[in-house]
C-alpha cells in the first residue's frame, strides 16, 4: 500500500512539473523557496501587527513562536526520523530548478511554517485570511513547481504546520465580533 502511494506520489510530480509555467513565476517560487525568506515573512507580518496594532502585541508573539516551534519539529524530530528522499535524488526523470537541499524531503518545511503562520496571523487579522492562506499555498506550490519535493511533503508539512500553530495558541482568541470572549488588552 504505501508503495502504491509513494509511486503515485512521484507520478503527480512528474505531471506538475511537466506543466509550462511562466518565467515570472518561477522567479516568484525560487524568492518564496530561498532559504529563510518564508519563515521571515510569516515572523516579520507579525512583528508588524504587533508594532501597528498594540493591543495584538502578545498575539503577535503567539505567532513566531508558531512559527518557531513549527521549524524545529519539522527540522529536529520528524526530518531526521523520516529521511525520505528529494525528488531528484530519487528520480532521475525529475530535475529540479533550484539546488536541491540536503536535508530530508518529508515534510516541507516551508509548507509546516507557510501553515503555521497562516494559521496564527488569521487569528490575529480574520478579515486577511483569504490573503494569508493564499500565499501560504502558493509557498506549498512553490515547493512542487522547483521539483524539490513531493506532494504528500507538502500536505505533509501543512498538517504538521496546523497542529503546532494550534498548539501554540490554543483556544486563545485574539479578535471576536462576541465582546465577551476577547481577551482583555488594558492595564492589568
Amino acid at each position: 500500500m504505501l508503495e502504491v502511494l509513494l509511486s503515485l506520489d512521484t507520478t503527480l510530480l512528474q505531471w506538475m512539473l511537466a506543466w509550462a509555467q511562466p518565467p515570472w513565476l518561477t522567479e516568484l517560487f525560487i524568492t518564496l523557496s530561498t532559504p529563510g525568506v518564508n519563515p521571515a515573512i510569516w515572523i516579520m507580518g507579525a512583528l508588524l501587527v504587533g508594532i501597528r496594532r498594540p493591543a495584538l502585541r502578545m498575539g503577535s508573539w503567539q505567532v513566531v513562536l508558531a512559527v518557531l516551534v513549527t521549524v524545529l519539529v519539522v527540522d529536529g524530530v520528524i526530518k531526521p526520523l523520516v529521511a525520505r528522499d528529494r525528488p531528484a535524488q530519487r528520480n532521475l526523470s525529475i530535475q529540479a530548478t533550484v539546488l536541491t537541499p540536503d536535508s530530508p524531503s518529508f515534510p516541507s518545511g516551508h509548507a509546516a511554517a507557510a501553515a503555521a503562520g497562516a494559521y496564527a496571523l488569521s487569528r490575529l487579522l480574520p478579515r486577511a485570511r483569504i490573503a494569508l492562506w493564499f500565499v501560504a499555498i502558493l509557498v506549498g506550490w512553490s515547493r512542487l513547481a522547483l521539483g524539490v519535493h513531493y506532494p504528500l511533503d507538502v500536505i505533509g508539512g501543512m498538517l504538521v504546520g496546523l497542529c503546532c500553530s494550534a498548539f501554540v495558541l490554543g483556544g486563545t482568541v485574539w479578535y471576536s465580533r462576541d465582546p465577551s470572549k476577547r481577551i482583555p488588552t488594558g492595564p492589568r
